[in-house]
């Protein structure tokens, strides 16, 4: 009789898991949406409001089922107009006992964004109010981790200097120091004294003031790491040159580090602004799941002199980016490709190089069809499309939709930094994704942000901000980076989702964009893309996407 129930209770539990298993997924030919689970809360205080510091955060985080909550959108910066400081730390401890750990943007909470720290004064008591919300967050909570992060201060002078021979007298000065700095040469120091005397000296101070007090709180937030108050400390170098005075105080520092035998796991040096909250996101879901996942990451240049190369407002090489965006990812480069988590392809393009594009696409196409992952950057030197790989993909009919990431946004640190995050934090939830219907998810969670980037970072800034811009002269906006909210910025709006559409419609068609997402033996297609988008400042250098599409269970 036991012998009888216990292989009924057997059988039992077969058709259950059988049961189970045929209600993974739709039924083939029906549509098929992620739903989100969330495990784990993260507070971020972004950079500034703009969607590369913030809503991409925010779409990121749901890779790896972590709710990533912003503050309410009138404590924020908007454009020129600064955040309100005292009323987010007030927010941020009244919050702070829902969070399972924090991001935290020191630009935000000291100056009200990035644009008002190259400009506004750090006053005695926006220091220490920071420092005391960090310590009584840590006091309450002390297992739960708080990173913070610091831009140094571009090389380009802040607008309120706005006259062009200042900007230039000081950025020709900045350069000088710098150089001088590294080998005395009699010839540069006469020419710096003789800019030093010519500059005005409230304008010349301001610049000076930047970099000084900039250094002295990076000091003092180093030893907020060293007490264990602070978990992760990142300081980032926003748009920079070969030489510059960003450079010298960015040496200070490592020496400041190297004197005080300070953590380098924990107090990170790299180039980049706009990237580095997303960076930390993949460092901290590791921390709040205790994982140590370190990416195997294998990278690939469309020529050896790619890699070399200093692209606009870097102040180092490609190859120097990628390799501390890797080490940010607690990551490693390696030589052998069947051993990489995925594949990074770097495309540096260039007038030089546009022969380049042809055997780059081939490789991706190679690489995808072989089961590979590859994360692709694909930059130009002169923001052109026609130096980007992208159209040779389409052309050639690569599989877009089986790319991990898709990034050509601004600067190299910019693009490698999402790159690799977003390919470390897919590969890895793949890792720990039991169920397939997880892993589906998974992938079209991620591919939405393919797509909002293919949208931005291609369609965008490689074309479609031309056609506004010069539409929007036309009918008599002459400045594209001020726009009146009552009257051109709407007709900006509705322009640009117009033009969005048509270009992202004609994309969906396209062999490439056809063919299917696949996920183990599960085929994926997409089809009814529609583009929702709006400029969230009134200018039209950035943009915020949203790319909706059905996605059907293939046969």
């Amino acid at each position: 009789m036991y012998k009888r129930s216990f292989i009924l209770v057997g059988i039992c539990i077969i058709l259950a898991v059988l049961i189970q298993n045929l209600c993974i997924l739709p039924p083939r030919g029906q549509n098929i949406s992620p739903q989100e689970h969330y495990k784990k809360k993260i507070i971020l205080i972004p950079l500034d409001s703009r969607p590369p510091c913030s809503t991409y955060v925010v779409e990121m985080g749901k890779l790896l089922n972590c709710e990533v909550i912003l503050p309410p959108r009138n404590l924020l910066d908007y454009y020129t107009q600064a955040g309100k400081t005292h009323l987010l730390g007030q927010w941020l401890l009244e919050n702070a006992k829902c969070s399972d750990g924090f991001i935290i943007s020191s630009d935000q909470l000291l100056y009200g964004g990035l644009l008002a720290s190259r400009e506004k004064k750090l006053t005695l008591e926006n220091e220490n109010n920071l420092f005391a919300i960090l310590t009584k967050i840590h006091q309450q909570m002390p297992t739960k981790p708080i990173y913070l992060f610091n831009i140094l201060p571009r090389m380009t002078p802040p607008s309120n200097i706005n006259t062009r021979k200042t900007v230039k007298q000081l950025m020709e000065y900045s350069r000088l120091v710098d150089k001088i700095s590294l080998a005395y040469n009699i010839t540069d120091v006469k020419k710096m004294e003789k800019l030093r005397a010519s500059i005005p000296k409230e304008a010349l101070n301001q610049y000076e003031r930047l970099y000084a007090v900039n250094e002295e709180f990076n000091k003092k937030s180093m030893s907020l790491v060293k007490a264990g108050v602070v978990s992760k400390l990142v300081i980032a170098q926003d748009d920079g040159e070969a030489y510059g005075i960003p450079n010298l105080e960015k040496r200070r520092l490592y020496q400041f580090i190297a004197q005080n035998k300070l953590d380098t796991s924990k107090v990170i040096i790299t180039h980049g602004a706009d990237e580095v909250a997303t960076s930390l996101l993949l460092n901290m879901g590791n921390a709040l799941y205790g994982r140590k996942y370190h990416p195997r990451i294998f990278v690939e240049y469309n020529t050896p002199a790619a890699a070399t190369m200093i692209m606009p407002y870097m102040a180092v090489s490609v190859e120097r980016t990628v390799a501390e965006k890797i080490a940010l990812a607690d990551g490693y480069k390696v030589d052998d490709l069947e051993k990489a988590d995925f594949v990074l392809f770097v495309h540096i393009g260039d007038t030089k190089w546009l022969s380049t594009r042809q055997k780059s696409s081939q490789r991706i196409k190679a690489l995808i069809n072989s089961g590979k992952n590859v994360a692709l950057v694909d930059l130009s030197k002169h923001f052109w499309a026609d130096e980007t790989v992208f159209p040779i993909l389409v052309r050639e009919n690569v599989p877009i939709n089986r790319l991990l990431a898709y990034d050509g946004w601004n600067t190299v640190s910019n693009s490698v930094g999402n790159a690799v995050a977003q390919g470390a934090i897919v590969t890895e939830e793949e890792k720990y994704a039991r169920e397939q219907k997880e892993q589906i998810f998974l992938r079209l969670k991620n591919l939405q942000i393919l797509y909002n980037h293919i949208a931005e970072d291609y369609f965008y800034l490689k074309g479609t901000i031309d056609a506004v811009n010069g539409y929007l002269r036309q009918v008599g906006v002459s400045n594209v980076h001020d726009l009146n909210i009552d009257n051109n910025y709407i007709l900006a709006n509705d322009l640009v989702e117009r033009e969005l559409q048509r270009e992202m419609q004609n994309f969906s068609y396209s062999r490439a964009a056809k063919q299917p997402l696949l996920v183990g033996n599960t085929k994926i297609f997409v089809h009814d893309m529609k583009v929702f988008a709006y400029f969230p400042w009134p200018r039209t250098f950035e943009i915020r996407t949203a790319v909706n599409y059905q996605a059907t269970i293939g046969r």
